[in-house]
């Protein structure tokens, strides 16, 4: 790589590593125009356009990276966000296609399987997303994401309800101030009768998140069913 093409590239690096994405993508978008063969641009570019939610910009760059044949670390790390930004978007065979490649190179990481757990609970595999959550936690028993998961999973299929429970509260337990855990929580209480407690963590998730729609949900489901036993 010629020398000004470095040094831009150096100074793309270091805004996107300050989180000054719109300097960086400027950067790398210089280096495009004079190389459009470089798949180390191609990396950060990618990088950059998923920061700025510029998703299928960031497909394209992933993809020319996967390849191109020459990093195998971005190679791996493209497979990796393209899983990432596919599941984001609801693209969930595309998704799993990228997870796969990852496992079939041996790259057995918990977030990967909790990922295709979350997955094929979306294509209503059921079987096949329980199976990916427990071999998540097979390899990390305290992976707070697989945890939480398999847990409010248990409550909406009507299954293994103490499990859940115990698999939420380990989650709340390791990350004590996560709405999508403390909803989870809530949720499992309301599930097994106990009104006050399920209010109580339903209330801090909303405080905590009060954009969530499913956390308000719930919560209104709560205090309405509360209200309605008030007034039998």
């Amino acid at each position: 790589m010629k020398k000004k093409l470095k040094k831009i590239m150096l100074d793309g690096i270091y805004a996107y590593k300050n989180k000054d994405y719109g300097k960086a993508h400027k950067r790398f978008k210089e280096i495009e125009k004079e190389n459009q063969e470089l798949p180390e641009n191609h990396y950060f570019l990618g990088l950059t356009l998923t920061k700025l939610n510029k998703y299928s910009d960031a497909i394209k760059y992933f993809s020319m990276v996967i390849k191109s044949g020459k990093n195998p670390f971005h190679i791996l790390q493209s497979n990796m966000i393209l899983g990432y930004i596919h599941t984001i978007i609801s693209e969930y065979e595309q998704a799993e296609k990228y997870f796969h490649n990852l496992l079939v190179t041996n790259y057995e990481n918990p977030q990967i399987y909790s990922i295709l757990g979350f997955i094929y609970n979306k294509k209503k595999d059921f079987a096949q997303a329980e199976y990916y959550l427990q071999k998540a936690l097979n390899l990390d028993s305290d992976n707070t994401n697989a945890l939480n998961s398999i847990g409010y999973n248990y409550i909406e299929w009507d299954k293994n309800l103490d499990n859940a429970l115990d698999n939420i509260k380990k989650a709340v337990d390791k990350d004590p101030n996560n709405p999508a855990y403390l909803d989870s929580l809530g949720w499992a209480y309301f599930t097994i009768g106990k009104l006050n407690l399920a209010k109580k963590y339903l209330d801090k998730a909303y405080t905590l998140n009060r954009k969530n729609i499913i956390i308000k949900q719930h919560l209104d489901v709560v205090k309405n069913f509360i209200k309605t036993k008030q007034f039998r």
